[in-house]
């Protein structure tokens, strides 16, 4: 198990991520947490902002402390984590921009 992984490799940052994955799945939100705060946040970590961002919604019921995290993870890439900011929208009521309108954005930033 996921668990087993972390307790013979307590340093490694996969071992701690899948762990966290695995207790986010089991509702076991204080583990969760604790194997994510034991991971040196490394830039462009899609899997641990999209852990974090999970872990915000459903222990903290915080939507715009989770939104941060998932639109970080999305714009790297992580589909997982466009389905849970799809879902975050879905149940917020936020409506996303149009990609018209966000490409238009990045444009405008660039000159």
């Amino acid at each position: 198990t996921f668990e087993t992984a972390v307790r013979m490799f307590p340093d490694d940052r996969i071992a701690n991520i899948n762990a966290a994955v695995a207790a986010l799945s089991r509702r076991d939100y204080v583990s969760a947490a604790r194997y994510l705060d034991r991971i040196d946040v490394v830039p462009g970590e899609s899997v641990y902002d999209n852990a974090m961002g999970l872990l915000l919604v459903l222990r903290d019921r915080d939507a715009a402390k989770a939104r941060p995290y998932f639109e970080k993870a999305a714009r790297a890439g992580l589909e997982a984590a466009r389905q849970n900011l799809a879902a975050l929208d879905a149940v917020t009521g936020n409506k996303p921009a149009p990609p018209a309108a966000e490409n238009a954005a990045k444009g405008r930033r660039k000159r």
